[in-house]
């Protein structure tokens, strides 16, 4: 293979490399049951994780939706919220800060609602 070549599938390996890349994420976790807030007494407390993003993954995932946002859903006064299924996420009325919420049910596989408001 001539260097050209050699050049050209490397270029095109590292742009591949770095499209399919994991990006850090922050926010917080915790394990549930179906019920998200004050659940029956009875009610399995292992079956749903519930996840609450902030920062860069919130925003990515809020640019992501491809939904009209809603002025205050939730929240303070001017947020915008957009929500695809059981999926939400807010962009704070001051434009800087995202955060999304879902939780997934472990057993099913499904994601299921994250927030109450």
């Amino acid at each position: 293979m001539k260097p050209f070549g050699i050049i050209t599938l490397l270029l095109l390996a590292s742009s591949l490399v770095y499209a399919s890349a994991y990006n850090q994420l922050s926010g917080t976790y915790r394990i549930g049951g179906k019920t998200l807030y004050d659940p029956p007494k009875n009610e399995p407390q292992n079956t749903n994780i519930y996840f609450e993003l902030s920062g860069s993954a919130a925003k990515d995932l809020y640019q992501t939706m491809a939904v009209k946002p809603q002025k205050e859903v939730c929240g303070e006064t001017g947020t915008q919220t957009k929500t695809i299924g059981n999926m939400q996420c807010t962009l704070s009325s001051g434009g800087k800060e995202y955060r999304c919420w879902f939780g997934i049910d472990v057993k099913s596989q499904k994601i299921v609602n994250g927030v109450i408001c």
